[in-house]
This record gives C-alpha cells, sequence and structure tokens, in this order.
C-alpha cells in the first residue's frame, strides 16, 4: 500500500476517532484503532503498542470525561503515526514495460512516457523481449532481438541483466498476447503471459493494434487476454465487445476497461518537421505529394495469388506517376510470414521488393516507426489494416485497394434499415466507403437509385447512422453508434440541417448498442426511440424541431426495468396506429408504448428468453411473434389478453441469430434467415416451426452456408406489403403478403459520389471512386488540425489509483 494512501485512511481513521468523541461511542473508538492497526505502518510497533494500552483503560462504564481523555490519547498516537508517514519517502511503484517488436512500441509509449515523467512516484523500466520467425513445422527459423533499433530517446535494460522473479514490479505492461499460439512468430517462453503472472502484482495487457467498430472473437480469447488482471483497450464499445467474447463470457469485474489506445496518441502528437528524412528520401520527394502505400498480412494471406499481382500492377502504375512519390511500406512480418505460409509465393514477392528497392525510384520503408509514414504522407492507399485507423484520425484521404478490378462496376450499397413513401424508399448503405455516410433513395418503379446528400460523421465508428423516417418534405436522420446528432433533410431545397441530442450521450457507453435504431411515423410527426437512455426524440415538421421525452423510462424503471438494458433492435417494433410494440433485445422484456401521452406497460414473459424482435401473425387478433436472439423457441404474444406460449423449432436451426425475422405471406408466417440455413415456416396458428425447401431459394446463393442472409424483413402496417434485404447480393425484396408475388431491386448506385462529397473520406477502390480520383484529392489537399486526448496520461492516473 502507497504512503499516499496509509495517509488517506489514517486520517478517516483520525476523523471517525473525533466522530467518536463528540458522540461518546466506545464502539466506534474501537472500531477506528482497530482498523489502525490492521496498516503497514513501517517502524510503528511503539505506536500500536500505546493505542492497545490505550484501548486495554477503556472500562465497560466510563465516565465521560475518562472516555474524552482516552479519545485525545488516540489522536495523539494517530498524529505520530501521521508525521512519521509524511517524512517516510514514497515508495515508487515499479513498471516494467515488456514490448517485442519495435515497430509495436508505439501501443505502450505513451504510458511509459507518463510514468517516466513522475520520478517521485515511478521507476518505468523498457525491456524489450526476444522473439523468433517459426517453420511450418512451427520450429524455431530465427531469433531476433530489436533492442537496438527502439527510439534513442528511450532507456533501454537488456532481458539478460534483470531478473523479473527478484524485482517483483508492481506491474508488468505487454503487447503480445499469444504465448505458444501464434503460427509465425513465437516470444522467448520465459516472457509467456502464464509465466509472467508470478512475477508481477498486476499483469497488464495493451492491445497492439486498432480496429474500427468490432473485434474479431479470437483476438479476445488469447493468452494474454485471460491471464491479464487488466486488458486495456481503445474505447467502451470494444471494452463490451471484449466482455461479451471472454471466455465464459463472465471477465472478472473491471477487468477490461475502456481507457484508450496510446497507439493515437502516438500518431496524433507528431508533426512533419519532427522528422528529418534521409536525403535520399528527401530527393525523390521534392515538392511532390507522397502516398503511403501499405501492404497487410491478411490481404496477402486471404487472395495470395491475386495480391501478388495486384503488388505488381501499383509498382508499375507508381513508376510512370512523376507528380507523385509512393512511401511503401509492407507489414513488418510480411516476408516471415510468406515463408512460414505461403512459401510457394515467396520467391515472387520478394523479386518484386527487392526490383523496387534496386530501381530507387520510390521509398521502401521497414523501418519500425510506422508514425513517420503516417504523419509525413498525404494519402494512404492500399490493404484494410490496423493502420487504417490510426490514418483516419488524421483526416486525410485513404483509398482501399481492391485486387480485381472490374471495367464495368456499380457501386454496391448494403443497408439495414429503409423507409418507403408511395414508391420511393429511402436508405442509409454502411459499408459503402468508410469514412462515407450516404442518403440515397430508390424509385421502385424504374429501379433508379439516385445519390441525395452525404451525412457527416464523427468519429471512428464504421455505423454512425441507420434508421431514417420521413414526414411531408423532411427526411430525419438517428444517430447510431458513437453520435448523438440528428440530421434534417428537406427533399425540397436539398439542405441538410444538424440538430445535436446531447440528451442521447449515454448510449456512447453502452457498448455495441446503437443510439437510436427505430423511426416510427405518429399524425405528421416522428419518433425516435432511444437505446440505453429512456429518451424519446419527437421530430415536429411545423417548427422544424425536436422535444425529448423521458418521462416513459421513469414508468419503465418503476416497472423493473433497467435503462441501461433497454436496446431496441433495427425495425424491431410493430405499430398499431398510436400504439408501439416493442422487445428488448436480449432479454425477455416486452412493452406497449403509447405515442399520444407516453404511458407505458411492460411485461416479463414467464420464462427465460434472449428476444431478437417482433413480427405481426394475426394483426385483427393482435397476435404477435417474439423472434429469439438466441435459442430454439419463438413466442406468440396475444396483446389482448396478455399471454405468452412458446412455439418450436421443429427443425434444426442455429441457436444465435437463426432468423432475422418472420413476415406474413397467405396463411403462413415465413421466417427469413440471418445466419439460418433455411426459410422458416409457420403455419398459421401452428405450434411448431419447421422448413420447406422449395422456398429456399429465397436466399440466394448462400443457402447451406454460415453467412448472413438477410440484414431484415419487416411487413408494413398495411399488412399488404413485406420488404427484405438480401445481404448476399444486396437486393431489396419486395413482397405481396397476400399473393407472395416477389419484386427484386438492385441496391446499385451507377451515379458518381461529387468530389465535394469524398474529400477528406476514405473510400473503397472501384470503377467510380478510382485511384485517379483519390491521387487528385491528394494532390489539392492542405494539412489541417487535428486533436487528441492523451490515452497514456489516462492510464497512467488511473494506475496510481491502483492500491
Amino acid at each position: 500500500m502507497s504512503n499516499e494512501e496509509q495517509l488517506r485512511q489514517l486520517q478517516a481513521l483520525q476523523e471517525a476517532v473525533r466522530q467518536a468523541k463528540l458522540s461518546l461511542q466506545p464502539a466506534q473508538l474501537q472500531a477506528a484503532v482497530r482498523a489502525l492497526a490492521q496498516l503497514p505502518l513501517t517502524g510503528a510497533e511503539d505506536i500500536r503498542t500505546g493505542l492497545q494500552q490505550a484501548l486495554a483503560t477503556l472500562p465497560h462504564e466510563v465516565t465521560p470525561q475518562q472516555f474524552t481523555q482516552i479519545c485525545d490519547l488516540c489522536l495523539e498516537l494517530m498524529d505520530l503515526a501521521d508525521s512519521r508517514l509524511q517524512a517516510t519517502p514514497a515508495r515508487k511503484k515499479v513498471m516494467v514495460f515488456l514490448p517485442y517488436k519495435a515497430s509495436m512500441w508505439d501501443s505502450l509509449e505513451s504510458i511509459w512516457q507518463a510514468a517516466s515523467a513522475d520520478k517521485e512516484h515511478c521507476e518505468a523500466i523498457v525491456m524489450p523481449i526476444p522473439y523468433c520467425d517459426l517453420t511450418p513445422e512451427r520450429q524455431v527459423k530465427e531469433w531476433h532481438y530489436e533492442g537496438p533499433l527502439f527510439p534513442p530517446y528511450v532507456p533501454i535494460t537488456h532481458y539478460d541483466s534483470l531478473d523479473l522473479a527478484r524485482l517483483h514490479p508492481d506491474i508488468i505492461f505487454i503487447h503480445n498476447p499469444y504465448d505458444n499460439y501464434n503460427r509465425v512468430t513465437s516470444i522467448d517462453s520465459r516472457f509467456y503471459s502464464s509465466e509472467l503472472k508470478q512475477y508481477t502484482a498486476k499483469l497488464i495487457y495493451v492491445p497492439y493494434f486498432v480496429i474500427g467498430d468490432t473485434v474479431a472473437e479470437h483476438f479476445v480469447q488469447t493468452p494474454g487476454v485471460v491471464n491479464a488482471d487488466y486488458v486495456i483497450v481503445q474505447d467502451e464499445n470494444i471494452k463490451a465487445q471484449y466482455e461479451q467474447f471472454y471466455p465464459g463470457g463472465n471477465p472478472p469485474p473491471g477487468k477490461i476497461l475502456g481507457l484508450g489506445s496510446p497507439k493515437f496518441d502516438s500518431v496524433l502528437r507528431r508533426k512533419k518537421s519532427d522528422y528529418v528524412l534521409p536525403a535520399e528520401w528527401q530527393r525523390l520527394i521534392g515538392d511532390k505529394k507522397i502516398i503511403l502505400y501499405n501492404t497487410s498480412l491478411s490481404t496477402q494471406l486471404g487472395n495470395p495469388k491475386h495480391a501478388i499481382g495486384k503488388l505488381r500492377q501499383v509498382l508499375q502504375y507508381f513508376r510512370m506517376r512523376s507528380d507523385m512519390a509512393l512511401w511503401w511500406r509492407p507489414h513488418p512480418l510480411m516476408e516471415a510470414t510468406l515463408r512460414s505460409m505461403l512459401p510457394e509465393l515467396t520467391s515472387e514477392y520478394c523479386q518484386l521488393r527487392d526490383a523496387y528497392i534496386r530501381e530507387g525510384w520510390g521509398i521502401y520503408d521497414d523501418t519500425p516507426d510506422m508514425d513517420r509514414a503516417m504523419v509525413c504522407s498525404d494519402a494512404y492507399y492500399g490493404d484494410m489494416s490496423s493502420m487504417i485507423w490510426l490514418y483516419r484520425s488524421l483526416g486525410k484521404p485513404i483509398l482501399l485497394e481492391k485486387l480485381v478490378q472490374r471495367r464495368h462496376e456499380e457501386l454496391s450499397l448494403e443497408t439495414g434499415h429503409i423507409w418507403r413513401d408511395g414508391s420511393t424508399v429511402y436508405f442509409l448503405p454502411f459499408n459503402t466507403m468508410p469514412g462515407f455516410c450516404g442518403l440515397f433513395q430508390l424509385d421502385t418503379v424504374t429501379d433508379q437509385v439516385r445519390f441525395l446528400c452525404s451525412i457527416p460523421r464523427r468519429g471512428r465508428s464504421e455505423f454512425p447512422y441507420k434508421a431514417l423516417g420521413k414526414t411531408g418534405s423532411k427526411i430525419i436522420v438517428a444517430p447510431c453508434r458513437g453520435h448523438t446528432v440528428f440530421w434534417e433533410y428537406d427533399l425540397t431545397t436539398g439542405s441538410l440541417t444538424e440538430h445535436p441530442c446531447e440528451a442521447m450521450a449515454k448510449a456512447l457507453s453502452a457498448g455495441d448498442v446503437a443510439t437510436c435504431a427505430n423511426v416510427v411515423c405518429w399524425q405528421e410527426r416522428l419518433y425516435c426511440i432511444g437505446n440505453a437512455t429512456g429518451v424519446i426524440a419527437v421530430y415536429d415538421p411545423q417548427s422544424a424541431s425536436f422535444t425529448y421525452h423521458t418521462a416513459w423510462s421513469e414508468q419503465l424503471q418503476r416497472q423493473g426495468l433497467d435503462l441501461k438494458d433497454l436496446n431496441f433492435a433495427e425495425h424491431g417494433y410493430v405499430q398499431v396506429e398510436n400504439l408501439l410494440y416493442l422487445v428488448v433485445q436480449r432479454t425477455n422484456w416486452v412493452l406497449r408504448l403509447n405515442l399520444e401521452d407516453f404511458s407505458v406497460t411492460c411485461w416479463q414473459m414467464p420464462f427465460a428468453y434472449a428476444a431478437l424482435t417482433l413480427a405481426v401473425e394475426d394483426r385483427a387478433k393482435g397476435i404477435l411473434l417474439v423472434v429469439p436472439r438466441t435459442g430454439n423457441d419463438l413466442v406468440r404474444w396475444d396483446t389482448h389478453q396478455g399471454r405468452f406460449s412458446r412455439v418450436q423449432y421443429r427443425d434444426a436451426f442455429l441457436s444465435s441469430f437463426a432468423i432475422t425475422n418472420f413476415i406474413r405471406v397467405g396463411d403462413k408466417m415465413l421466417g427469413l434467415p440471418c445466419l439460418g440455413n433455411h426459410v422458416a415456416v409457420l403455419e398459421a396458428g401452428g405450434q411448431a416451426v419447421g422448413v420447406n425447401p422449395s422456398i429456399d431459394w429465397m436466399i440466394g446463393d448462400y443457402a447451406g452456408t454460415g453467412m448472413e442472409k438477410f440484414a431484415f424483413a419487416i411487413t408494413e402496417n398495411d399488412g399488404r406489403h413485406a420488404w427484405a434485404v438480401r445481404r448476399c447480393d444486396n437486393l431489396l425484396m419486395e413482397i405481396d403478403c397476400q399473393t407472395g408475388q416477389l419484386k427484386k431491386h438492385k441496391l446499385r448506385y451507377q451515379g458518381d459520389v461529387p468530389d465535394a462529397e469524398i474529400q477528406k473520406l476514405d473510400m473503397r477502390e472501384g470503377a467510380i471512386l478510382t485511384l485517379d480520383k483519390m491521387l487528385a484529392l491528394a494532390a489539392s489537399r492542405q494539412d489541417g488540425q487535428v486533436t487528441y486526448q492523451d490515452a497514456g496520461t489516462n492510464i497512467y492516473h488511473w494506475l496510481q489509483r491502483l492500491a
């Protein structure tokens, strides 16, 4: 326990004794003195003896004067302990940082800088550890030690000169979580997380990468994550996913912390003037714009032959561009990975690389300093990698390369939410271009798609907006993840108006919960239903303004529903005039909300259940179906009688996200699959859900696979029309619920996106968004100001509060 912590506790106990003296409470005095005896005060045996003697003089019956004298004696002894603590030099916390690759040091550096600057309270030791390349048979091929490659301002301790067992530091930091589970490289087994746990009070893992909105499950289940006492990730959204994917799904409370990533500190705090480039590089650059070309492991391993062909094509292209300087930076493990996993392609790759270096017309950067390349360049071209999320924060153009380029290509638009008005469908595609959020409309008669405008985005979220609604000539776009701003688009004037809503800010810390996933219309007003906040934002087209309502959330809490659990899926409601029926995702709660007076009634279904969404089985009788997120049962909900009954899946379905939703077609309910492999069928009033392979054609080419089939399926309020988006080919299906007639609309855009809409945004390479266009943007771009939050300092301050 630190001196500061002991002083705080001592002062609290002194106050307790003073209160005991005033209130004449012997029991309170005894409790305070016993607590003081537990403090590890160095050289305080005389104080402990004095306190024990003072307590021993406390008889069962004592006069107020005697009790006051005993309290004064205890306070004198406590003052003596206080003065000794004040005079005792505070013991420094010892923090040891164990990076293995110099190029990944940025994931720890700003924490080390904050710790190193606090010399009064901390001793910060940087000790790079050795690692080896592995053969395909997982045999050691070559050992590496990168201590000399670290920046000169970082004092390095050699791993052979420090005995961690003897030192037993307060904290050890690691950024390699794999132990012996990496197929390409391995650190020295002495420094596996399983070994380090015994040498420190706290083992802390900080990921060597940053990501977008989602983290793959396998990153969370590595030994380093499991063995660490704390795992520090880039934000609250990623924290929630680490907690979800943690082995067993139940990490120790407080183990995962969303305190930020030092990698953002590293790139955002630097400027071009901080770097002195080699003379040869300066000659190549001159006054040209610099294009950073990044090639990643995942692309090379996922499509090796096309990746090699693309590399050859890109090098030939930039060799002819005398107005641009190419700065090629391959992943630092590229050659080692190819030799280990794709030895048949290693020679071809090395020939291309060696020729590029030998000819000397571009920069080849295999140094550990990734930040230098990002800060000094003017635009990014290349593969999707963790560098994207860092580069995006700089506000520079980004183009993700496409390995196979088609001459005639449309922009594919994938969406998870639509709004229909007559023959026009409005929607916000996602995964179109990272950094770009566009509002589009589809004419269902001509199948023409029109681009309306881009919606400004802030932050790094991949899904800033999803839900939208229309009233009159106004379209309202609701915030999704990482955003709290509503946007109003006027179809008549083409103007875009911002409506901030700080009331929904709580949703930003609710993991993967969308700020607002549903918009409904009642009496020309739009009602935007907030998740995790209990806020309903109501847009009035007459005043062109929002009002915000929270009274219904107080009713929810009184009925036993915690607001942090409030999470509604996209299109996860059924509207019957002014009544809105909703299910709370992942729970067994269902709600009925009256849009006229915001009164709400809750029901908790009488069995454990993880709900996903809601469908109408019989509108006249008020029969709804609650579709499960996990498990193999539907729930039939009689809203008139308030009764619930189970409907079993008769045939095999996946236990998670099997069905995206049910739609009524004739006398059957059809369940369109999400991860399931068949279209589910429920006869009207039936007691079991089965399959009918004859209608599996609706799934398309992905039948029988584990890939997502449908993004959503909805039935309109009139009960006549249903809509669904098939993800495998971005096909919007329009279904006549009475006849079963199906009309298909391709969500494809053949027009152009104006340059003004994509400047300073990142995009995907295609026939519309070309490398030539991105280079033109880079040529006209001026450096702007960027801001950053110091994650390293925040993490260090948190560490200082640890006992």
